[in-house]
């Protein structure tokens, strides 16, 4: 049963991975969750779409999917770079071009044959000003497919994001969350 249907909370975890303090309370609270956004997915600066620890990715939604409930998995897609310790601006670079951007939601249609997912969360940091307009453009083809597909899109956005933005955002995405 979920949430809608009790008319109680929507429950939602971010949960990291590589975390083990994360990992156990997700085992912990599994049952008591409608949806998880897994810390899964990063682009890398050409475009492609690393899986980092994906037998883990396969064990986590294994043991999500055994859960009573059954919460709902929504990888979270990053620009962040490990190696430099913050998100990647050579990815803003991708966004400026279409190919690009439809290589990108390739990569994320591709990645739900290997796991069954109720949807994407996208978290790109450090947005440019001159790149914005390439963002919600990729935002808004992005919503188009998945949601062909019954694929939900969350969108995390900076707190300092100009509301005209965000409201741009939130008319094609399923949620908008914003990190303060």
């Amino acid at each position: 049963m979920d949430a809608a249907s009790t008319n109680r909370p929507l429950t939602m975890a971010f949960a990291v991975t590589w975390d083990v303090d994360s990992m156990h309370s997700l085992k912990q609270n599994k049952d008591n969750l409608d949806i998880v956004i897994p810390d899964w997915l990063n682009l890398l600066p050409d475009g492609k779409i690393d899986l980092p620890m994906f037998s883990r990715q396969l064990e986590i939604s294994g043991m999500l999917a055994s859960a009573p409930a059954g919460p709902k998995l929504v990888p979270l897609l990053t620009n962040y770079d490990g190696d430099k310790g913050r998100p990647s601006k050579e990815t803003w670079n991708l966004l400026v071009s279409l190919p690009a951007r439809a290589r990108i939601i390739e990569g994320l249609l591709q990645y739900t044959s290997s796991i069954p997912v109720y949807g994407f969360c996208i978290d790109f940091g450090d947005i440019p000003p001159d790149k914005i307009n390439n963002y919600t453009a990729f935002i808004r083809e992005l919503a188009e497919r998945l949601h062909d597909g019954r694929t939900v899109l969350y969108v995390c956005v900076p707190a300092y994001l100009k509301a005209p933005v965000c409201r741009l955002i939130a008319q094609t995405a399923d949620m908008v969350i914003l990190m303060a």
